[in-house]
């Protein structure tokens, strides 16, 4: 090769590497979003109580409803992180903390499956829109981080069979189980690249022009007894034992509870924000049939089940994005060379691209800055009851509070003085004689009898819920007993007027 071929070849892999770094800033700026999780309060306010014990809570401290009940804090180590996020940055922190690190993730899964880096910027692009609706700030981001961790260990294991990788999984597991019981979802990662490599082993015949080397039944028994045996093992390590498995199976089997969650829910293909997912899907197809099935089977089959998985519950939706993007990132090899090649090749696509990511960034920073500097405006863009909440913190009404179930973190958070009657750690709570979910949904029916029964029952004097709720019409007709101390265009506060016999 002369020196201007090599320099050429030299100028044209800085100009690559130019443009994915340009493509991995527009990742950072997509992944940062703001704080909206309903139950960040609380994991705030749990990081610091694990701080101030050094050991995370045993039994429910934040509510009047359940007091004691023994849960386990499957977080705790997330949230001491988050904790001291908080404290040095604030809300400006943890959303960029979280940006990079959902960057990161879907980076390193672009990069798993070993074919090409110069096209994982544009890969990881293509996951984090996938994933948009549900990634944020929150724990369950750390579960992403595991299982890319996974991917990449397991493909780069597979192409060299002789390296170690394959015992750091236990420690990824060992982690997992103290920052986030998502862990379960590494279990079914391997259990399926398990399976898909014992297909190919089954189907396929030992041959030079394969793409990827077989894996030896032998060793497949191997990564089956480290996972399942060291890493099961590794994740009892954790401040509450082998609960934590009692907690993931509650979890997943409480149907009729989980039916009745948002983010727990079924995709809903006729919403707009499942379009997301479809197009992945079809994405997924398109490959297949362009590639005219020559694929890598494992990788396909990862695709392929975690898409059904995500089809299951909004929540599994970043989880199809993640583990798609080793099969996506193989076949769009041929794509991502045109793009850098032709779309690129001109000065003035590179200019639009820099100045694209700047007004992107200038417009999504600005637009950001106007709602986090501020606690109003960030309660009212996250459908927080700001205004209540500063109502009750002046006036100290005395008394049992029902609240909103997706108002009992930011209570928990913002609030502490007063416990609440349901927060989000509580939809699985059962102690044999009471299902606090249950109780909730009942009172958030228009049943005038059972409503009032209910705030007897629960000697409950104040309620704070949304002004839309059946309730508020309930007890406006109720105005002997019940007044209205507080509203806005979001929340109401009623309090408890008179003395009623049936709860003292």
């Amino acid at each position: 090769m002369t020196k201007h071929k090599k320099f050429m070849a030299k100028l044209t892999d800085i100009y690559q590497r130019f443009i994915s770094w340009m493509l991995l800033i527009l990742l950072a700026i997509m992944s940062f979003k703001i704080p909206s999780d309903p139950d960040m309060g609380w994991h705030l306010q749990n990081g610091l109580y694990t701080i101030a014990n050094l050991w995370p809570q045993q039994g429910d401290i934040y509510s009047w409803t359940m007091p004691g009940y023994k849960w386990v804090s499957h977080e705790w180590l997330t949230e001491v992180i988050m904790v001291a996020v908080n404290a040095v940055s604030g809300l400006w922190g943890l959303a960029i903390v979280f940006a990079l690190l959902v960057a990161f993730i879907f980076w390193l899964a672009s990069i798993a499956g070993g074919k090409s880096f110069s096209n994982a910027s544009l890969v990881a692009v293509i996951g984090v829109m996938i994933a948009w609706p549900i990634i944020g700030v929150r724990p369950q981001m750390i579960t992403l981080l595991g299982v890319a961790l996974l991917l990449y260990i397991l493909f780069r294991w597979r192409a060299d069979q002789k390296s170690k990788l394959i015992y750091w999984i236990p420690i990824i597991f060992l982690a997992w189980a103290n920052l986030h019981a998502g862990f379960a979802a590494g279990f079914a990662v391997v259990a399926v690249f398990i399976f898909a490599e014992a297909m190919r082993l089954i189907f396929l015949k030992p041959s030079r022009s394969l793409a990827e080397p077989l894996i030896s039944l032998k060793k497949l028994v191997q990564l089956g007894l480290i996972t399942f045996l060291g890493g099961g093992v590794a994740a009892l390590i954790n401040p509450y034992g082998w609960h934590i498995y009692e907690e993931i199976v509650v979890t997943l089997t409480k149907t009729d509870v989980l039916g009745r969650i948002a983010e727990w829910l079924p995709i809903d293909f006729t919403a707009t924000s499942s379009y997301n997912l479809l197009i992945g899907g079809i994405l997924v197809l398109v490959l297949l049939f362009a590639s005219r099935f020559q694929v890598d089977y494992t990788k396909f089959t990862l695709a392929v089940v975690f898409f059904l998985v995500a089809t299951t519950s909004w929540r599994h939706l970043p989880l199809f994005a993640l583990v798609s993007l080793p099969f996506i990132s193989e076949q769009l090899l041929a794509v991502s060379r045109y793009i850098f090649t032709e779309v690129f090749k001109s000065a003035i696509s590179v200019i639009a691209l820099v100045a694209l990511i700047i007004i992107a960034g200038w417009w999504h920073i600005k637009e950001s800055a106007q709602v986090i500097s501020d606690p109003i405006a960030y309660a009212q863009a996250v459908q927080f009851p700001y205004g209540a909440v500063q109502y009750l913190k002046e006036n100290d009404l005395p008394g049992n509070m029902f609240n909103e179930y997706n108002w009992g973190g930011y209570l928990i958070w913002q609030l502490p003085e007063k416990k609440v009657f349901i927060d989000g750690r509580m939809a699985i709570w059962d102690d044999g004689t009471t299902n606090i979910f249950n109780e909730f949904i009942e009172m958030k029916g228009n049943y005038r009898e059972t409503i009032l029964s209910k705030l007897d029952a629960w000697k409950i004097d104040l309620v704070l819920v949304y002004s839309r709720q059946p309730i508020n019409a309930i007890l406006d007709l109720e105005r002997e007993a019940w007044q209205k101390k507080y509203q806005d265009s979001l929340s109401v506060v009623w309090q408890r007027k008179v003395s009623d016999p049936l709860v003292q």
